[in-house]
C-alpha cells in the first residue's frame, strides 16, 4: 500500500491496448467483483470496502449524486485492469464526474486488477475507453490522486500533499529520532495528563461506547471550528450519517480505529482513523481546550495511538492531507498529490480554461514574484495554522 506516483512507461507499453468498460450505479452489484482487487492491496484505506460501502450508502445516495462504479477490462482476455469508484454530481449547473469524495475522502485512487496499466500508453487507452462509456457530462474533475492513477492523461501536480511516516523498526527507535525538544514536550504532556483522576488512553471496541465517543469528538471539533470563525461542514446530514455508520460497522473488524484520552467520564481527546493491514490513516481529531490545553491532548493522543497501533503491527502512519507544523514535528514525509480537469462537453470548456489560466498564474515566475510583492506590500503574515482540536502544535 503505497502512495508512490506512477512508474515510467515500460517497453511493452507501446503496443496498442483496447479496453471494455462497464458502469454500474449500485455498490451491491460490484462489491463481490471488486473484493479481490481490494483484498490484493489498496493504495490507502479510503479505497477499502469499509469506506466505499459506507460512502455510497450515504453521500452517494444524495439526490444530486449518481454513483458511477467503473470496471475496466482488457479486451480479448476479460481480465480486470482497474476499477474506479466514481460519481456524477451537479455542481454550479454543470454535470461533473469525479471520485467518490464529497470533501471527506483524503486520497483518491483506482483499484488495480491483474491487467493493471503499466505506463502512459495503457493509461491513454483506458482514459479513452472510459470517456466513451460515460453518461452525458460536462467536466471530469479528479482530485487528490495517489498511486498509479496519477498517470491519467492530463494529470498535473497540485498544492495538496499527503503526509506519511513509515516505522519498520522498534517504536523506541522512532521516539529517539524525534527532535529532542518535541520528544520532551510529548513526555511532559503525558505527565501533566496523568495527574488527573482516572486519566487513561483507550482504544474503543464497543459500538455503544463508540457512538458516545464520536458524539464527543463532533462536539469538540464543532466548538473548535466555531472558535476559528470557520463553517463546520461535517454536520451535513449525509456526512454525519457516513461517520456514524462507519464507526458502528467498523469497530468490530478493525477497519475503523477509534482512540480516546479520557479522565473519568470526560472525553479529553478523540481520534478517528482507518486501518487496512499495516496502513493506518488519521481522519478526524479533536481535543479539549481550556484547562486541558496545558496537557496538549491532541498531539499526546496521536503519539499514544501510534505507539499502541505499532505494537499491533501497523507500520505506515498516515497524517493525511493538510500542511500543518505539528505533522512536520512528528517527522512526516510529504507525498505530492495530482489532479485532472478535462472538459467533456462545450459547457465544460469554460471552467477548464479558467483553471488552466489559474495554473499558469501559479507557476509563471514573473507572476508569482509580482503576487509576492503585492502581498508583502498590503498584508501581514497571519497566525500559524492550529492543530485540529484546539492544539497550537
Amino acid at each position: 500500500m503505497s502512495l508512490a506516483l506512477p512508474l515510467e512507461a515500460t517497453a511493452g507499453d507501446a503496443r496498442a491496448l483496447a479496453y471494455d468498460v462497464a458502469i454500474a450505479e449500485d455498490w451491491a452489484t460490484v462489491e463481490d467483483l471488486w473484493r479481490p482487487l481490494m483484498e490484493a492491496g489498496v493504495a490507502t484505506p479510503f479505497q477499502d470496502g469499509a469506506w466505499l460501502r459506507t460512502w455510497y450508502a450515504t453521500l452517494g445516495a444524495c439526490p444530486h449524486a449518481t454513483p458511477l462504479l467503473v470496471t475496466v477490462r482488457e479486451a480479448g482476455t476479460g481480465r480486470i485492469a482497474l476499477a474506479l469508484p466514481w460519481m456524477l454530481e451537479r455542481a454550479g449547473g454543470l454535470r461533473v464526474v469525479g471520485f467518490a469524495d464529497g470533501g471527506i475522502t483524503d486520497y483518491n485512487a483506482a483499484l488495480l486488477g491483474p491487467a493493471a496499466p503499466s505506463g502512459p500508453g495503457a493509461w491513454a487507452g483506458i482514459a479513452k475507453a472510459v470517456r466513451a462509456a460515460l453518461p452525458p457530462a460536462d467536466l471530469l474533475r479528479l482530485t487528490k490522486l495517489v498511486g498509479p492513477v496519477a498517470g491519467w492523461p492530463g494529470a498535473v501536480p497540485t498544492s495538496l500533499n499527503g503526509n506519511l511516516i513509515r516505522i519498520d523498526g522498534p517504536w523506541e527507535a522512532f521516539q529517539r529520532g524525534l527532535q529532542r525538544t518535541f520528544r520532551k514536550e510529548i513526555e511532559r504532556s503525558g505527565r501533566v495528563f496523568a495527574r488527573h483522576d482516572g486519566a487513561a488512553f483507550r482504544q474503543i471496541h464497543d459500538r455503544t461506547e463508540g457512538a458516545a465517543i464520536l458524539d464527543a469528538l463532533e462536539r469538540l471539533q464543532r466548538g473548535r471550528i466555531a472558535d476559528l470563525g470557520l463553517p463546520y461542514v461535517l454536520d451535513d446530514p449525509a456526512i454525519a450519517r457516513h461517520y456514524r455508520i462507519l464507526v458502528e460497522r467498523g469497530l468490530h473488524d478493525g477497519s475503523v480505529v477509534l482512540t480516546a484520552l479520557t479522565a473519568g467520564h470526560e472525553v479529553v481527546g478523540a481520534l478517528l482513523g482507518l486501518r487496512t493491514g499495516e496502513h493506518y490513516a488519521m481522519v478526524r481529531l479533536a481535543a479539549a481546550g481550556g484547562e486541558w490545553r496545558n496537557a496538549s491532548p491532541g498531539r499526546l493522543l496521536i503519539a499514544r495511538t501510534m505507539e499502541h497501533l505499532h505494537g499491533q503491527g501497523a507500520r505506515t502512519f498516515d497524517f493525511t492531507i493538510g500542511d500543518y507544523e505539528y505533522k512536520r514535528r512528528f517527522g512526516v514525509v510529504s507525498v505530492p498529490l495530482a489532479g485532472v480537469l478535462a472538459p467533456l462537453s462545450a459547457r465544460g470548456l469554460v471552467p477548464w480554461g479558467v483553471e488552466g489560466a489559474r495554473r499558469v498564474a501559479r507557476t509563471q515566475p514573473w507572476i508569482v514574484a509580482l503576487r509576492s510583492r503585492l502581498s508583502a506590500a498590503g498584508t501581514k503574515p497571519g497566525p500559524a495554522a492550529p492543530l485540529p482540536g484546539g492544539e497550537d502544535g
